[in-house]
């Protein structure tokens, strides 16, 4: 699937579900994530649910972006410059 299909499954989960039930489905999603990488830590589960969770959290973050960025304004920019922080911090 091409960036182009993406945005626009995003643009419909959007239509289709609502912007305010799509940014509850994130804040679940990410504490999903969270669960799983304590239940990790704890023996309680596998990497592999610890994937799955990322691609939810994933999916749900190419939506939040697509509703509070849609032109590529500032997420583009901002990726980079936190990336170039990122090679700082680990050149250290």
């Amino acid at each position: 699937m091409n960036n182009e299909e993406l945005v626009n499954l995003y643009k419909l989960a959007l239509d289709r579900w609502g912007v305010d039930s799509q940014v509850n489905m994130a804040f679940q999603e990410c504490a999903e994530l969270i669960k799983a990488l304590t239940d990790f830590y704890r023996d309680r589960n596998t990497a592999k649910d610890i994937i799955e969770e990322v691609v939810d959290v994933e999916l749900m973050c190419g939506q939040m972006r697509n509703l509070y960025d849609p032109n590529d304004f500032y997420y583009s920019d901002l990726r980079q410059k936190k990336i170039a922080r990122f090679k700082e911090l680990l050149a250290k």
